[in-house]
């Protein structure tokens, strides 16, 4: 065979495969076409049926609108209560301006009955609470602010719509208005729950400086000598809610009545342990650091430290630990007048040493002694603080010479006696006082000469005749008479 036989042959099969294959070209195509449409409907009918079922819901949307708006504009018709109806109008005619106060006590009474009779009625609980918000912010007269019912309806008003912010900021405003102005009122407002509903107001408007300040004027004054409502306030979290306020403001006043409540709910040791645990004493040092020259804000940061560390060692290593025994002693320098700021830092420093949170010889203890010895000096007839010097003096002075050497160069074995001297008929006093002579004169002979020069042992002997039948005390008058026979067989031995 020839080669253009072959090449024939060869053309002849090619042209009938191509032929083949166009054949199945077009049953592909016809096949890809009819997939393309099921995928265009797959595509296209989940989309309308979700555009159907969406203007659906929008419709309904649109329908409850308009009837939630009908409900709350349309006036009702007259099959509905007259009474009702009757509230409705007068209370809107208040929010409006036209209210002319003819007989307050009576409309008082009738907006309070409203307010009870019909608790689901949106209108007439928000506008009786913007009623007696704007009567409370008016009139300060307590007889008013405290009718029957009142504060109940209001709480009860807040409780039944949560999440309505008009009702919640007016009545909220309504319980931060009122004036407390004795025990009943304080205690009225626990037992009405308002408490809760204060606390509540707080965290719900935190950016409302306004309802930031009477909210902490309003814990401040029920928390006041009233543990009661101060056990309450910490049960609802106002402690968290407190120091999370003065944390987020940078107002004076929201500061410093912050720092009253701390002090106000410090009666316990659970409270004292959440402020402890919520960075409230580092904010209470912080804002000592800020104002330095206010006598005011210094004095109730000292003594909401001494009350939230009392018996407490864990917050007096909190102290410790953010530099407060050097805090507390340039307070008492920077206010050396003031009582109160000593008293109370003397009893902070005395815990300090007593718990063992820093050592009798660590570094810093001669500025404690000459602090504690200063304000001894400075209030001589103050027996409260004369107790709690030497109560300090006592324990910074036990077994360790070098404080005891410290305490004398700084006249405060002369101070002891004078506290004694001054206050005779005071046990605590007399039985603390040769307690801590006692201590100071153990194994020390200068400062055994001390008190002999400064006519100790007249002092001794008469605590001694005084208390008797006290074992302790007489103990201790004992011993020190004891360490005078031997010093002054040391001394016969020299000459």
């Amino acid at each position: 065979m020839d080669i253009h036989t072959t090449l024939r042959d060869l053309q002849e099969k090619l042209q009938k495969l191509e032929e083949k294959f166009e054949q199945i070209d077009k049953k592909f195509e016809n096949r890809f076409e009819k997939i393309e449409e099921e995928i265009y409907k797959l595509k296209i009918s989940p989309i309308k049926e979700y555009d159907n079922q969406f203007e659906k819901q929008e419709t309904i949307q649109i329908q409850n609108q308009i009837e939630v708006t009908n409900q709350r504009t349309t006036p009702k018709t007259e099959t509905d209560n007259p009474e009702e109806i009757e509230a409705k109008n007068f209370l809107q005619k208040f929010r409006d301006g036209e209210y002319q106060e003819n007989n307050l006590e009576s409309d008082i009474d009738q907006i309070v009955k409203w307010l009870l009779l019909f608790p689901l009625s949106v209108d007439i609980q928000e506008n009786g609470c913007f009623f007696f918000n704007k009567f409370a912010e008016k009139n300060q007269n307590p007889q008013f602010r405290y009718k029957d019912n009142m504060i109940d309806s209001i709480i009860k008003a807040m409780d039944t719509f949560p999440s309505n912010s008009q009702i919640q900021f007016q009545g909220g405003k309504f319980l931060l208005n009122l004036p407390f102005p004795n025990q009943e009122s304080k205690d009225q407002i626990r037992k009405s729950k308002g408490i809760p509903s204060i606390i509540k107001t707080m965290n719900n408007f935190p950016n409302e400086e306004d309802i930031q300040i009477k909210g902490c004027i309003t814990l401040m004054k029920i928390s006041e000598d009233n543990l009661n409502n101060a056990v309450q306030i910490r049960a609802n979290k106002g402690i968290e809610t407190i120091i999370k306020t003065m944390k987020n403001s940078t107002n004076k006043e929201i500061e410093f009545l912050g720092i009253q409540i701390l002090k106000n709910l410090s009666e316990d040791n659970e409270s004292k342990t959440i402020i402890g645990s919520l960075q409230g004493i580092e904010l209470l040092f912080n804002l000592s650091k800020a104002f330095p020259n206010d006598e005011n804000f210094q004095l109730i940061i000292i003594q909401t430290l001494e009350r939230i560390s009392q018996s407490h060692r864990n917050n007096l290593s909190l102290i410790d630990q953010f530099h407060g025994v050097e805090r507390i002693i340039t307070i008492m320098g920077n206010f050396p007048k003031i009582y109160e700021i000593h008293y109370s830092g003397c009893l902070i420093l005395h815990g300090i040493y007593t718990f063992n949170i820093r050592g009798i010889d660590s570094s810093g203890t001669n500025q404690v002694i000459e602090q504690i010895i200063l304000s001894m000096n400075t209030f001589p007839n103050q027996d409260e603080l004369q107790i709690e010097g030497c109560r300090a003096l006592r324990k910074l002075s036990t077994n360790n010479f070098e404080n005891q050497n410290e305490i004398r160069r700084h006249s405060g074995i002369k101070i002891i006696i004078n506290a004694i001297n001054t206050f005779p008929s005071n046990k605590e006093i007399q039985k603390t006082g040769i307690s801590t002579l006692n201590f100071l004169s153990n194994n020390n002979q200068e400062n055994q000469k001390e008190i002999v020069l400064l006519n100790g042992f007249e002092v001794i002997m008469r605590i001694l005749n005084n208390f008797f039948t006290d074992l302790q005390t007489r103990k201790w008058c004992l011993q020190m008479f004891q360490s005078f026979i031997d010093l002054y067989s040391k001394f016969q031995t020299k000459i």
